[in-house]
């Protein structure tokens, strides 16, 4: 079974996977996977030719800030981007769990980037917008203007349709939001 955990920026998706981590579920992460990815030379040449003020050369490296700029500021630049690399993410997370009866997959951009349907249940995060806000700013060094624009790159999971979704309301502290997690897991798994 492939679960999905999804969110907004600062929502605590990366806590919820954290937890359900070391709880012993198998989890791939949509960030670290990227991370893995960004260090390897093939997919940077590739990202090269459709972004190339964002790899620099020798050694090649992804210079992210450029990156940012260029996708933030441009709908259809966002669009290749994405085009690009989610079918590489999602290729080498499945790769991860390959074999496993269960398991989480942190995938921030999954409304947006129509992957829902890769995945047997969804769980969002969900968490008031001015705490995301805080959270994103204090978790990344992002302005509040470049988180915002972050927010409003994102599915809006405050009006969205989440029916068939499980809720997972990121609303008290650490120790509530393990509590939930938890339970929520035990459900899925069907223990």
């Amino acid at each position: 079974m492939k679960i999905a955990i999804t969110g907004g920026i600062g929502s605590g998706k990366s806590t919820v996977a954290a937890i359900l981590k070391e709880a012993g579920y198998p989890v791939a992460s949509c960030d670290e996977t990227y991370a893995r990815l960004c260090e390897d030379a093939a997919f940077l040449r590739e990202l090269k030719t459709l972004f190339p003020a964002a790899v620099e050369d020798e050694p090649l490296r992804l210079d992210r800030k450029a990156l940012a700029a260029a996708v933030f500021s441009d709908e259809d630049a966002r669009t290749r981007l994405n085009a690009f690399t989610h079918p590489r993410i999602m290729r080498a997370m499945f790769a991860e769990t390959e074999g496993e009866t269960i398991a989480f997959y942190e995938v921030p951009l999954l409304f947006e980037s129509g992957l829902k349907g890769d995945f047997d249940q969804t769980v969002v995060v969900l968490r008031d917008r001015e705490t995301r806000k805080r959270a994103a700013m204090a978790r990344s060094g992002l302005s509040a203007e470049e988180t915002e624009a972050r927010m409003r790159a994102q599915t809006d999971y405050e009006s969205a349709d989440l029916s068939g979704c499980r809720i997972l309301q990121n609303d008290g502290d650490l120790a509530a939001l393990k509590e939930k997690t938890l339970r929520l897991a035990k459900e899925l798994a069907g223990k």
